[in-house]
């Protein structure tokens, strides 16, 4: 077996050992010089090797692949809060009501990711600045009105 192959890896280390380290143009670079040797280390690394990571990855997959069907099974076996929506909450999500300012009931406002999305915020206005006292040159100038003399 020829160990050629461990040059590049041990630049690709390195590489990216550095890429953590530094900051900017010098991130950039030495992140590019470790994706480079890695790539190079693949490719000079012997078949047994190479079997060895492909062997790794297939079944690596496998297994994620499985616990995510499982995952989504016990959540398609949960009963969510779309299937529990009366058809009175279906015309709110199709138009929402408008509620006035001391309307504090929940109401839903549509639907997020499958589940209703319930507001019960109250409107409140916005706070109205007060009228600053500007003066130019010494005279008094008041907003909106006009100022002739």
């Amino acid at each position: 077996m020829h160990w050629i192959f461990l040059l590049p890896f041990i630049t690709c280390i390195a590489s990216g050992y550095l890429c953590k380290k530094s900051a900017d143009e010098m991130a950039y670079l030495t992140g590019t010089a470790a994706v480079v040797s890695l790539i190079l280390t693949l490719i000079l690394a012997p078949w047994q090797i190479q079997l060895l990571i492909l062997v790794i990855t297939l079944f690596g997959t496998k297994k994620l692949l499985v616990k995510n069907l499982s995952k989504s099974e016990t959540n398609l076996a949960t009963p969510s809060l779309t299937q529990n929506i009366t058809p009175s909450d279906r015309h709110q999500i199709e138009t929402p009501s408008d509620s006035t300012e001391s309307d504090v009931a929940a109401e839903v406002k549509g639907m997020y990711r499958g589940a209703p999305w319930i507001s019960n915020q109250t409107k409140t206005a916005a706070p109205q600045p007060e009228r600053a006292n500007l003066k130019y040159r010494g005279a008094s100038v008041m907003p909106g009105k006009n100022n002739d003399q």
